[in-house]
């Protein structure tokens, strides 16, 4: 098993663009985030496996919003979840808030999944 931590001083928007392009032919195991209040970096790594994407290739699903309650966002996630992505096709879940310390309420939370760009719901 190999990483990758990604450039540091990127977005966060920028850094999931990153993520989607390095993982095209990779066996993404995980992808985690976390943002550092020394330098204002935003952290993105991930856990792979060189191989033939066998699970096929990773989509993220991204949730954003400001001053609410962990709870609530991960309601929606899970709602999200369960209504297209088939188990076998979670790869991870990341939960993080925007910068540190976060003084803008705003939180974060990133699905790792290989149902494609746009799933459709599950049937």
């Amino acid at each position: 098993m190999s990483f990758k931590i990604f450039d540091i001083t990127q977005s966060w928007p920028n850094l999931y663009i990153d993520f989607e392009q390095f993982s095209k032919g990779k066996d993404i195991c995980g992808l985690t985030h976390t943002a550092k209040n020394v330098g204002e970096a935003h952290s993105q790594l991930t856990f792979f496996l060189e191989g033939s994407a066998a699970r096929g290739a990773c989509s993220l699903q991204i949730f954003e919003d400001n001053n609410v309650a962990w709870d609530d966002m991960l309601s929606t996630c899970i709602g999200w979840l369960n209504k297209h992505v088939a188990p076998h096709q979670l790869v991870s879940i990341s939960c993080f808030e925007q910068d540190h310390p976060n003084s803008d309420g705003k939180m974060n939370i990133v699905v790792t999944h290989t149902a494609g760009k746009d799933p459709k719901p599950l049937e």
